[in-house]
């Protein structure tokens, strides 16, 4: 047991610390419209205890305007995928401020091959976030935006037939700008710390994201 426990652990901060899941939201509190499609790459980079990444971990979002206020999404990233939900709840298409709480739920499953059944490892991670996104318009181009959010991340390990899992919560704040119209420029950074303290997750850390948007 204390096996598996161990190997979770190194699973879980390899793919927090080392840049194979994302934490952002690429997101303003304002809805597309019904019917608008939203394409948007992005590369992101970490900043861990006084040490930046390259911006070398590619994520793609795409969202759809299931009415004027609800989008619907999914993404994908570094064998990560899932999907969001974002409902506005105050504001317009011309209000000048717009919130829209959210859902976005991310998974990823993976392991060994080994011929003996009792050496195979598998393990998986997810990440819940739920961010409320708040942003303010100053002209039809530009977009400010800034999303507190809760996060929880958990994972599983089996070796064999035993089992193990464990989870950690997360408080976070993202600001962002995004300029543009159909075509918009959008840069954030995600500044996110554990709620409760282990050996893996000792220290606030951030994450910053570049991208663009693309309107269908």
């Amino acid at each position: 047991m204390n096996t598996i426990v161990l190997r979770l652990s190194v699973v879980m901060a390899c793919i927090l610390l080392a840049g194979c899941t994302t934490f952002n939201n690429l997101s303003t509190g304002r809805s597309l419209g019904k019917g608008v499609h939203e394409i948007t790459p992005s590369l992101s980079s970490y900043y861990v205890e006084g040490k930046a990444t390259t911006p070398s971990l590619p994520q793609v979002i795409y969202n759809y305007g299931l009415t004027e206020k609800l989008d619907i999404g999914a993404n994908v990233s570094f064998g990560m995928f899932g999907g969001q939900v974002k409902y506005q709840l105050i504001g317009d298409q011309q209000s000048f401020f717009c919130m829209a709480p959210g859902i976005t739920y991310t998974y990823f499953d993976a392991g060994t091959s080994n011929g003996n059944s009792a050496d195979r490892l598998n393990f998986s991670l997810s990440n819940l976030s739920l961010p409320i996104n708040m942003s303010v318009h100053p002209s039809e181009r530009l977009a400010v935006y800034f999303s507190p959010k809760v996060l929880r991340l958990g994972g599983r390990a089996a070796l064999g037939s035993n089992n193990s899992s464990s989870y950690i919560m997360m408080i976070g704040f993202t600001p962002g700008v995004e300029y543009g119209r159909r075509i918009k420029v959008i840069a954030e950074v995600n500044i996110l710390s554990p709620l409760k303290t282990n050996d893996n997750f000792k220290h606030t850390f951030g994450m910053l994201s570049l991208g663009a948007k693309f309107r269908l």
